[in-house]
């Protein structure tokens, strides 16, 4: 077959349809001048030779006019080549050899379809237009591959998962929000750099020349706008979105996870401003600028730091501060910058609000309320809630009330309105304004007891904005006087101390709720239950347990003074001193007492036990007694003599103590704080059958027979004392010492009696 085209094209003639130039009945182009058959169906805009040989286009079984072609030349069979080459597989005709030695030959159509894009299906990628069909068919028909979106956005109702998208975005039709297909983002490497992400290092220069002044020389930025404002920045690392965001200038930082260390900035240009800094974890050191040598590693660790160095926080939240979302809900606030240096904190939550130099706190929640305070803390909760009451800044702090109303915001001011609230202008409330995120806000006027308002930089969404108010601290203008030099060791020691200066715990649960001051204790629940009490010592498991308010005691051993509750002046040394009373008693309420010994025991206020009821007592020396004049008033002639020694009873007697016939035991007495059991040791009394007399007579007095005595003649006796007096233990004793000046008196009344008798001869 031979075809024939006009060297000038007919302007609207189908030259590739079926009919062109073709005889229909025999598929043959005729002479010249026979063509053209009336009875034939022509296709439309086909074009056939008239019998005048003048090309027409034929409609039917009529003839249109044409343009004349007088000027034809044969091409053999171009024209099935054109209609191959037109076709969809028409690249299939062309050949393609890369270039290169031993480059395989293809076709162009296998070279081309090693691209992919959103265009060769029949999207239309404006945004507006539903492309969910076209893009469903372009799933359907490829998987695994990379497909060029040019730019462009296409909305769909479910997102593509097929394949990887980069260059444009999808919008979901369902909100409209925006997905940016980024399966392969901006990555560029090389001149001792690597930056991988949206708007990663954005500012960098293209060529970076290495290690020449003001050049950003081995930097990795990888995330969304990591180090995007980086020019001269150096030696520093950046991974995450907006990891290192705002750093302009600095070197030696390396920063790991969102937004981590987002505004440092070596802005002053000195050596170290901005420099030496790591944060590993979401929004760590996110506020500091200036500070250098600081290490943050847990979400929001450092968070707060805006210009201290020195620092470490380890766990999340550690050394956080305060950061709400603003009103916007989008703006991240430091509402607590902490500007000290030095400061360690190792645990989730610890030393959170600190901000006084040189304080450690190493455990989760340890130290987490303390602000301006000095402290040093190790173990889970140890002084968690020092300065509670404290504001950062150092100002009265008032939480555990809630108060709700209402509030309208118009532009910038915040108007809210809360029966009797009680707040004054120029203190800050901490407010939940509607679904927004609770932030601190400083009262700008007090119209009314009811009425108060907020101002801000932003204005509402809509032209108003009202809804819910709650708010759930507030801090007043007082100003409140830090802790100082406050060190506590153990699970929970200090766990609710609020104000105890210069104090020491040391142990599990010691000085467990203490707000006294200058208190030191060393053992697990040592002055645990102390509130209030101030200037004492315990030393030793449970030492001063029990003690609230008692002040000046000193407790040393296991047990020791552990029932003592409101006394004072208390000095117990030994396991178990003065835990007990001489009854069998809880040790509870006495005042200026000693007791020396294992479970030493007194009988009442002011006096001093050596030793426990097997206890003997020795010494090198004498003991003496103060028997100064300067010490003594209305000083007489002792009226205890003869007839007072002739009328006491000397007795040989076994010891038979009731002490010896006391049986301790231990029993559960409420619940401490932690929800765990109060176990108490008390004594109980075994009956007294005499079982446990001893073998040896002593010699002495019967102090009843003593009592007695004074009570007939009406003359007193120092040496005797009657514990139950004033709310002693129910114990007589006799102080031996005391009968030394009346038997003096009685030997010279015999002496004169003797010198008379003698003087009568």
């Amino acid at each position: 077959m031979r075809y024939y085209i006009p060297s000038n094209p007919i302007t609207g003639a189908n030259l590739s349809a079926t009919g062109f130039f073709e005889d229909t009945v025999n598929g043959e182009i005729v002479p010249q001048g026979d063509i053209w058959n009336p009875n034939i169906a022509y296709p439309a805009n086909a074009m056939v030779v008239g019998a005048d040989g003048q090309l027409y286009i034929a409609n039917s079984a009529n003839l249109d006019s044409a343009p004349p072609a007088d000027v034809w030349r044969e091409v053999g069979s171009s024209h099935q080549l054109a209609e191959n080459l037109a076709s969809a597989s028409g690249a299939s005709e062309v050949g393609f050899v890369q270039a290169g030695e031993g480059a395989v030959p293809r076709n162009l159509q296998e070279k081309v379809r090693e691209q992919l894009s959103a265009t060769d299906f029949p999207v239309v990628g404006d945004g507006v237009t539903d492309d969910t069909a076209a893009i469903a068919k372009l799933e359907s028909s490829h998987a695994g591959r990379y497909v060029d979106l040019l730019g462009k956005t296409y909305l769909v109702s479910a997102l593509p998962t097929n394949n990887y998208y980069f260059n444009g975005t999808f919008k979901r039709a369902s909100d409209g929000f925006l997905f940016d297909a980024g399966y392969i983002g901006q990555t560029r490497v090389g001149n001792h750099a690597v930056v991988i992400g949206k708007g990663a290092g954005a500012a960098l220069p293209k060529f970076i020349e290495y290690k020449k002044a003001g050049n950003p020389y081995n930097v990795i930025a990888i995330g969304d706008s990591a180090m995007a404002a980086n020019t001269t920045a150096r030696n520093s690392i950046a991974i995450g979105v907006g990891a290192m965001q705002n750093t302009v200038n600095g070197r030696y930082n390396i920063a790991i996870g969102l937004e981590s260390q987002y505004c440092v900035n070596s802005n002053d240009g000195a050596n170290t401003a901005g420099t030496r800094n790591i944060g590993v974890g979401d929004n760590t050191l996110r506020f500091n600028v200036t500070g250098y040598s600081n290490i943050a590693m847990g979400r929001n660790a450092g968070q707060s730091i805006t210009n201290g160095n020195f620092c470490t926080a380890l766990g999340s939240a550690a050394l956080y501060g305060l950061a709400p979302l603003d009103l916007d809900d989008t703006t991240i606030l430091n509402q607590t910058p902490l500007t000290v240096d030095h400061q360690t904190m190792i645990g989730s939550n610890a030393g959170m609000m600190s901000n006084a130099e040189g304080n450690t706190c190493v455990g989760a929640d340890c130290g987490s309320e303390i602000k301006k305070g000095t402290l040093t803390a190790f173990g889970w909760q140890a002084a968690s809630t020092l300065e509670v009451d404290s504001s950062f800044d150092g100002f009265q702090r008032v939480t555990g009330t809630t108060k709700t109303g209402t509030y309208v915001w118009n532009v910038n001011t915040i108007t809210v309105t809360i029966a009797a609230h009680g707040f004054s202008a120029g203190w800050r409330v901490r407010i939940g304004l509607g679904a927004h995120e609770a932030q601190y806000m400083t009262i700008v006027s007090v119209p009314d007891a009811n009425t108060f308002t907020l101002s801000t930089a932003l204005s509402p969404t809509q032209n108003s904005e009202s809804g819910v108010a709650k708010v759930i601290e507030w801090v007043t203008l007082m100003a409140i006087t830090p802790v100082s030099d406050v060190m506590a060791i153990g699970r929970k020691a200090l766990y609710s101390g609020k104000t105890c200066s210069n104090s020491i715990a040391i142990g599990a649960v010691a000085q467990f709720q203490s707000q006294g001051i200058n208190n030191t204790s060393v053992g697990n629940l040592t002055l645990s239950a102390a509130t209030t009490g101030t200037r004492n010592t315990a030393v030793g498991y449970s030492a001063l347990r029990a003690l609230t308010t008692g002040t000046d005691c000193v407790a040393v051993g296991e047990f020791a003074a552990s029932n003592i509750t409101t006394g004072s002046q208390v000095t117990a040394l030994g396991r178990s001193a003065l835990r007990n009373s001489q009854d069998g008693s809880v040790t509870a309420t006495f005042n200026n007492i000693t007791g020396v010994g294992y479970d030493s025991r007194v009988s009442g206020d002011n006096q001093v036990q050596l030793g426990n009821s097997a206890t003997t007592t020795y010494v090198y020396g004498t003991v003496q007694n103060r028997s100064d004049l300067h010490d003594k008033a209305d000083v007489r002639d002792t009226v205890l003599g003869l007839d007072f020694i002739k009328a006491l009873r000397p007795v040989d007697y076994r010891w038979d103590m009731r002490d010896d016939y006391a049986e301790p035991y231990e029993e559960e007495d409420g619940i401490d704080a932690e929800g765990k059991p109060i176990i108490v040791r008390k004594i109980r009394q075994l009956p007294k059958d005499g079982s446990k007399k001893r073998a040896r007579f002593h010699h002495g007095l019967i102090a009843q027979e003593v009592q007695t005595l004074i009570e007939r003649t009406g003359v007193d006796f120092g040496g005797f004392q009657n514990h139950a007096v004033d709310g002693g233990c129910d114990v007589k004793t006799i102080g031996y010492d005391e009968l030394i000046a009346p038997l003096i008196k009685a030997v010279q009344e015999l002496a004169s009696m003797v010198d008379q008798l003698r003087g009568s001869r």
